[in-house]
Parts: structure tokens; sequence; C-alpha cells
């Protein structure tokens, strides 16, 4: 019992109770799956340049570990463009999942 508790206030954590009765197409799971590893990219995405830009400030105190620090810097821009291109390639997916469904149903 203590554990469909803590199970249910997890981040993403789909609501099993209602899952018995809800029929989902094959549709819906796929777009259901892609969602979900969208969402864990996102958020590896975001832990890593946050990790960068922390270790490039920490590096910052130190006059000899400059450099290094402004490669870190650097590589967390790049990572968060990266971010903005998951971001981005998740709203294409969307765009084209939507026009293949209602040009579907159309027939």
């Amino acid at each position: 019992m203590k554990n469909s508790k803590l199970l249910s206030k997890r981040p993403f954590q789909t609501d099993h109770r209602h899952s018995a009765s809800q029929t989902y197409s094959r549709r819906e799971r796929r777009h259901l799956v892609v969602k979900n590893r969208y969402e864990i990219l996102h958020l590896l995405s975001s832990a890593l340049s946050s990790l960068l830009f922390l270790a490039g400030s920490l590096f910052m105190f130190y006059s000899d570990l400059r450099k290094p620090a402004s490669v870190l810097f650097i590589l967390g821009s790049i990572q968060m463009l990266l971010r903005s291109l998951i971001s981005l390639s998740y709203h294409f997916y969307l765009k084209r999942h939507i026009r293949l469904h209602s040009s579907s149903s159309n027939r």
C-alpha cells in the first residue's frame, strides 16, 4: 500500500488506477512512448547543462582554472542549444503526428 502511494507522487508517473478500464490504441501508446522519451531527454539535458554551468562557476574561483571554466561554459551553452533542438524536434513530431492522424481519419 505504501509503495503505491510513493509511486503516485513521482513526476511523469502515469496514474494506473484507471488504466484497467481505459484502452489505448496503438497510435496513442506510441505517442505516449515518444512523449516520455522526449521528456526524459529534456530533463537529462537540463541537468547536464546545469552541472556544466555549476562546475564552470566553481572553477572561476581559481585563477589557474579559468580556461577550463570557459570551456565548461561553452559546453553548457551548447547543451542548452541541444535542449532547444530537442523541444523543437518534439514540436515537429507532434505537428507531423497530428497531420498524419487527421489525413488518415478523413479517408
